[in-house]
């Protein structure tokens, strides 16, 4: 998972679903902030909005919730 346009990996991706997503990594950002991620998996990439909804309390990980809607993000969820 990539934040920003940065073309470095700041986060493992955890867990990814039409909601939003579990993210964990060194960084972590204050709840309520939003943030663009861009994640990949094979040949596909979706570059997504996201809002900080949760961060655990051990700061092993975040959750984000997409504030905008890809069209594409369901079938992205499902792929293998």
């Amino acid at each position: 998972v990539l934040i920003n346009t940065d073309e470095y990996t700041m986060f493992d991706l955890r867990s990814l679903d039409e909601d939003g997503a579990i993210l964990e990594g060194p960084l972590f950002l204050e709840i309520g902030e939003i943030l663009e991620i861009r994640v990949d998996k094979g040949d596909e990439s979706i570059q997504l909005t996201a809002r900080v909804h949760e961060v655990a309390e051990d700061k092993a990980t975040m959750t984000v919730r997409f504030t905008e809607r890809d069209p594409r993000l369901a079938e992205f969820v499902k792929a293998e």
